[in-house]
């Protein structure tokens, strides 16, 4: 019994530590950037400004994340990537789709789909692939 008081303890004290490190750790972490800064990296990937289409998503996302106003729709977040040497956004939120994983745009804000013959690379589980996070909605 003492043993698993011990292991439940000690459990929880890593649990506590690894929340902490997470929350201090370095803004270009998962936990993305910033509304304001979000907007200005992708401003500067795309060499325009503004990026109406990605802070629609954007504010919808912080309206979900305050209050569920979209009733979930926009939790998740959106990575700045190059896809074909352009810059492109991986925005995995549901976005009202039923279930997709994500969603690739380009600068214009076209939804990027796979041609015949041609796939993806793994945007959501790939760290190479899904580029630089840089908003997530995921946490407070």
């Amino acid at each position: 019994m003492k043993t698993l008081l011990y292991l439940v303890i000690t459990g929880f004290a890593i649990l506590a530590c690894t929340k902490d490190s997470l929350d201090a750790g370095s803004p270009e972490s998962e936990l993305g950037f910033s509304v304001a800064e979000a907007s200005s990296m992708a401003s500067q990937a795309c060499g325009k400004t503004p990026i109406i289409w990605l802070e629609d998503i954007l504010e919808k996302a912080e309206d979900d994340k305050a209050s569920m106003k979209h009733l979930g729709n926009y939790i998740g977040w959106i990575s700045l990537t190059t896809f074909k040497g352009k810059p492109h956004f991986v925005v995995n939120m549901g976005m009202g789709s039923g279930g997709l994983a994500f969603r690739l745009f380009d600068c214009g804000g076209n939804w990027i789909l796979p041609q015949k013959d041609e796939t993806f690379p793994n945007f959501v589980s790939d760290p190479k692939a899904r580029g630089k996070v840089i908003y997530s909605s995921l946490r407070k």
